[in-house]
C-alpha cells in the first residue's frame, strides 16, 4: 500500500498543477523541506551524543543539498526508509484532508 501511496501523483488533488510555475516550485520546494525536517528529526532522535556530534558536523559541511542526501544515505542507512516514510505520511494526510474538503 504504501508503495501505491508514493506512487501517486497528488499535486492535481492538492490543486498546485493550477499555479503560476514558479508558486508550483516554490511550493514543492517547501514540502521537500518539510519532509525532510520530519525525517532528519527521526534520524536523530536515536542517535546518542557522540553520533549527533558527527552528524551535525556533516550537515554543517554538506556543500549543496544533493550532497547532503548522498552522504546522508551512505552513512545512516534508514536515511531512504525515513525519508520515504514521511513522504507517504504527508501524502496519505493530503489526500485524507484534500478527500474530505471535496467531497
Amino acid at each position: 500500500m504504501s508503495k501505491k501511496i508514493l506512487q501517486k501523483d497528488i499535486i492535481p488533488l492538492l490543486g498546485i498543477d493550477a499555479l503560476p510555475q514558479k508558486d508550483q516550485e516554490t511550493f514543492l520546494e517547501d514540502i521537500g523541506a518539510l519532509v525532510l525536517e520530519n525525517a532528519l528529526h527521526r534520524l536523530v532522535r536515536d542517535m546518542d551524543a557522540a553520533t549527533k556530534k558527527e552528524f551535525e558536523s556533516l550537515v554543517d559541511v554538506a556543500a549543496n543539498p544533493d550532497a547532503l542526501f548522498t552522504t546522508l544515505a551512505e552513512q545512516y542507512p534508514a536515511f531512504d526508509t525515513l525519508l520515504e516514510e514521511e513522504v507517504v505520511a504527508f501524502k496519505r494526510e493530503a489526500i485524507a484532508v484534500m478527500g474530505s474538503v471535496t467531497h
